[in-house]
């Protein structure tokens, strides 16, 4: 290899250094700065909310958390986003259950910009400003291997549903390494059949290429965001069977994204 080769390669190799270094610095700028900005508002508005209109403050912190989906994903030139089956998406109590393979998912969901709560690990709940909001918007906290935990969240959510506020549930459990999705626990499925409400699959796809998991890096994208034709269970459907029909749903279109 000619040396005017090598230093070509080198050039390049430092090039894509410092357009990532750049990349990461404009977007968690971007980030801290969109996430500080809209939490003074929504404290502002929330205050507001509980003076005028107390009943609505929780819906009014849910829609500010859509406005900061979008606006994170907006935040990076390299990330674009669409929505398909919108026209499925629900207007009152269900189960949405969703893939999940990225930190970056529930950007995805927000971007929906639908009325819905989600389960979230109970760390998330300490960061600083975002476990704030989501407190305010009345997000469901869960601790991973505690039973009681896992009983009191599926308690909260199904007085969610009780008051017409779909419920999303990653049924993998945790994320998915490889981007495919993961068998499914049967928790949402159990609920859904309890509150006989439909189940509305998300499927997701180009998020896990954002952000690698245990990277701060954000890396272009193309995010697809497709809601599929609400299932609606029967009494007699028994959980595994429903989720593994969903999930093969879910997988099948996964694929043909």
């Amino acid at each position: 290899m000619s040396t005017t080769s090598v230093n070509s390669s080198n050039r390049t190799h430092n090039d894509s250094i410092m357009t990532s270094i750049l990349r990461t610095t404009w977007f968690w700028a971007s980030f801290w700065v969109i996430t500080a900005i809209l939490f003074t508002a929504l404290f502002m508005g929330y205050a507001l909310y509980l003076l005028l209109a107390p009943r609505k403050k929780q819906l009014f912190a849910h829609k500010m958390a859509c406005l900061w989906g979008v606006l994170v994903f907006k935040a990076n030139p390299g990330w674009t986003y669409e929505l398909r089956g919108s026209k499925n998406l629900p207007k009152e109590g269900a189960v949405i259950v969703a893939n999940h393979s990225s930190g970056m998912d529930i950007c995805a969901i927000l971007a929906t910009n639908i009325q819905f709560r989600f389960l979230s690990k109970a760390s998330v709940f300490k960061v600083p400003l975002i476990g704030n909001a989501m407190k305010l918007a009345g997000y469901v906290p869960i601790t991973r291997g505690a039973k009681g935990s896992h009983k009191e969240a599926l308690n909260k959510s199904s007085e969610w549903i009780h008051k017409g506020v779909p419920m999303v549930f990653y049924p993998e459990g945790t994320r998915s390494l490889d981007g495919k999705i993961a068998p499914f626990k049967s928790g949402a499925f159990r609920l859904a059949i309890a509150e006989n409400v439909p189940i509305i699959p998300l499927v997701i796809k180009g998020t896990n290429e954002m952000m690698k998991k245990n990277s701060f890096a954000p890396r272009p994208a193309h995010v697809i965001i497709d809601a599929l034709e609400p299932v609606y269970p029967a009494a007699a459907d028994e959980q595994t069977s429903l989720s593994n029909r969903i999930r093969e749903k879910m997988i099948q279109r996964h694929n043909n994204l």
